[in-house]
């Protein structure tokens, strides 16, 4: 029982972890958009903006 215990502890830790790594992610994520998003709104020529998001979207 003690065993068992001690498995569960480990993978709770585990899981704790791989939810932390998917946080870190998700921040980094979100400031690159926040970044983008901070871009596009500082650019006068919307013309650009656009031929330069349907090319990034062909890639």
């Amino acid at each position: 029982m003690r065993a068992d215990l001690e498995k569960d502890k480990g993978e709770v830790e585990n899981m704790k972890a791989d939810v932390e790594k998917g946080l870190e992610e998700l921040w980094k994520i979100r400031a690159k958009i926040i970044e983008k998003a901070d871009e596009d709104a500082g650019s006068s020529n919307r013309i650009e903006d656009m031929d330069r998001k349907s090319r990034e979207l062909e890639q």
